[in-house]
């Protein structure tokens, strides 16, 4: 599927804009999440189904992404207007993303326009010196790091590689040297509740905020666990998502999955999801809203913050955000929250 890339700087051409779009609302993107989703269903149902989705792309701007992870086949025409589609989503970000899209497009420069509100260290292969300054970054950060691509989403290429030693890391500058579409990170330490909950990756807090002009408002709040599997924690790459209290920082909902099933107890650590109290709430409410205020042009964003029993560190920010994370944590719709904000636009 088209992405954005580094060259690019998240641009398409109005070709390859169509054609992305067309790949989102293909027929044969409808049978893979069928096939996915709903395995058991026989042709004469499916493709009254795939009729029921075309008419949510006329009628929501849905695309099919969108209609399977929010389960539209179960829904009203009352509840389906309510959930913000992929489409939608975009309106919102055209209404209130005025400035200069760097920040969500390339990690690294998030990272040092944002180093205020970060702890751990990043290396960037294009910008970041020769093979001793990556085996400096390396020893500094105890062998603990990430490599990401530069413009990925949703998890994907998201890998912890083996720096054990000095050779090893070697070959790993000279890999993501030679790729060039790959940064590394120094790796959060994660501690309490939150690394316990699922150790093998960082737990982070998404959290939207759209700042009208005049304030920032926090939309809402999510905690991402991973699913025991992978090293990093999205609900793209087997994670669960939880709904967060945006007063008090505790869980106050079950984890659910890309499919929409449901979790009390996580999987692994076997751990009660509910009644979860996130450290340093008040803390990380504060920061957020402090750095949304730091581009009021880029009112819409939605970032993942790294939280520990001590320790705050933001991993980035996000333009688009996935909608998906908010309305499948409270299993809702989002768009009235967002409807007065968009009405005075």
């Amino acid at each position: 599927m088209l992405r954005s890339t580094r060259e690019n700087h998240g641009n398409y051409t109005l070709k390859t804009y169509i054609q992305r779009g067309l790949e989102l609302c293909s027929p044969k993107l409808f049978f893979e999440y069928r096939d996915d989703y709903l395995p058991d269903w026989k042709t004469f149902r499916s493709l009254l189904l795939m009729l029921d989705y075309y008419c949510c792309l006329l009628r929501y701007g849905t695309i099919i992404c969108d209609f399977f992870e929010y389960q539209f086949w179960r829904k009203s025409a009352y509840e389906r207007g309510k959930y913000i589609s992929m489409f939608y989503s975009r309106k919102i970000q055209k209404a209130f993303n005025k400035g200069d899209k760097e920040v969500y497009l390339d990690k690294t420069v998030f990272n040092k326009k944002f180093a205020a509100f970060r702890t751990t260290a990043d290396f960037d292969f294009a910008q970041g010196g020769d093979v001793s300054d990556f085996l400096d970054f390396v020893h500094k950060a105890n062998g603990k790091i990430i490599a990401k691509p530069f413009m990925g989403a949703s998890g994907w290429g998201i890998f912890i590689p083996d720096v054990s030693t000095d050779e090893k890391a070697i070959e790993v500058y000279n890999q993501l040297k030679v790729d060039g579409n790959y940064f590394c990170e120094e790796l959060f330490i994660q501690d309490g509740v939150l690394h316990d909950l699922n150790p093998s990756s960082v737990n982070t807090v998404r959290i939207f905020t759209l700042h009208d002009g005049s304030e920032v408002h926090v939309m809402s709040c999510c905690l991402r666990i991973g699913g025991g599997k992978e090293c990093v924690d999205n609900i793209h790459s087997g994670g669960m998502i939880c709904e967060v209290d945006t007063e008090s920082g505790i869980i106050i909902g079950p984890g659910y999955n890309l499919k929409g099933e449901k979790t009390v107890f996580h999987p692994i650590s076997k751990i009660m999801l509910v009644g979860i109290q996130i450290p340093q709430w008040q803390r990380v409410i504060n920061l957020v809203k402090e750095a949304a205020m730091l581009y009021p042009e880029l009112g819409h964003s939605a970032w993942d913050i790294a939280v520990g029993e001590k320790d705050i560190s933001f991993i980035e920010a996000n333009e688009q955000g996935n909608f998906d994370a908010p309305q499948t944590a409270f299993q809702r719709g989002f768009k009235p929250d967002y409807l007065p904000f968009m009405n005075k636009k």
